[in-house]
């Protein structure tokens, strides 16, 4: 009898220990297993979605494998970071976003998550927003563009898309340093205020620095602390505007991701960040690698929100 029950918890240990070595029972140490599911939360076609399946196809390439791009549009990016919020922390569902749906969709509006329902992974790309004029404007920098206005302030206009839009807040914010309250228009998209700036239906926009060379305007001025190597003109705060707006894309989870599979994921999406052939891929966009880790991109991120916190309260109250 001693005998047999020996033998039977011989035969457990040994079944235990056997099964620990099998694949369904080292999910930590080979993560990832299986297909990644990648969620943009806007349309095929723009500078996020590019960007986005590049880094999944390099991003693919270092993990051994392959991740699936899911464009989930609509309400601003909204609806896809309700899913991606939603989702199971497993590391099999992440997503790709800017800064509107992380941050000022949830301050300006009532959503189902904000930025504490996300993980953060890994920053990819920080590009300042440029101030546009079109090519016969006679505007040459940001003084100028305050004479304009005040010269004319009734047959002044300038574009944005939406009130609470990144771009509209930016140019808000301007004109409330520059003592001047023009009219605004909203256009449904870049290239519907792209067309209105080059036909004189508007005086100003601002965009990312991928715009001015594909339409041919051009920029006065960019919104960042520093000139951006891809389009070098004069900061606003070079003219005297303290205006910081940049259009960052993050690599984020759903909150609970367990550490060694953010880690994994960080550190080769670093590896992408240095590969010759994903910056000539992103650079076909006007981006460069703005590679934080985790732990400093969510530092960053809280920055960010409260900085569009402050003026968002000032400027759209």
């Amino acid at each position: 009898m001693k005998r047999a029950c020996f033998l039977w918890c011989l035969s457990l240990f040994l079944s235990a220990s056997v099964a620990t070595l099998l694949p369904g029972h080292a999910a930590a140490a080979a993560y990832p297993e299986r297909t990644i599911t990648m969620i943009i939360p806007f349309g095929a076609g723009g500078a996020t979605d590019v960007i986005g399946r590049y880094i999944a196809l390099h991003l693919g390439k270092r993990l051994g494998q392959t991740i699936i791009v899911k464009n989930i549009a609509g309400s601003g990016g909204v609806i896809g970071m309700t899913e991606l919020a939603g989702a199971r922390p497993d590391g099999y569902t992440i997503g790709f976003s800017p800064i509107a749906p992380l941050i000022m969709q949830p301050n300006f509006r009532k959503t189902m998550y904000n930025l504490s329902s996300f993980c953060s992974i890994a920053r990819a790309t920080n590009e300042p927003l440029f101030l546009e004029v079109s090519p016969q404007s006679s505007i040459k920098d940001m003084a100028g563009l305050k004479k304009a206005v005040q010269a004319a302030p009734n047959k002044f206009f300038w574009g944005h898309l939406g009130v609470g839009s990144q771009i509209h807040l930016s140019m808000a914010h301007m004109f409330k340093l520059m003592g001047v309250n023009p009219k605004g228009i909203v256009f449904k998209d870049d290239t519907e205020a792209m067309a209105a700036l080059i036909s004189g239906r508007i005086m100003l926009y601002d965009s990312l620095p991928s715009l001015p060379e594909r339409y041919g305007v051009r920029a006065i001025a960019a919104l960042s602390a520093e000139r951006y190597p891809q389009l070098n003109v004069p900061t606003a705060l070079e003219q005297g505007y303290d205006l910081r707006y940049t259009q960052w894309l993050s690599l984020v989870g759903p909150k609970d991701m367990p550490a060694d599979r953010i880690a994994v994921l960080e550190r080769a999406f670093a590896e992408v960040c240095k590969d010759p052939d994903y910056i000539k891929d992103i650079a076909s966009v006007h981006s460069v690698p703005a590679y934080l880790n985790s732990k400093d991109n969510a530092a960053f991120m809280l920055e960010e929100e409260a900085y569009y916190k402050r003026v968002m309260k000032e400027i759209l109250k």
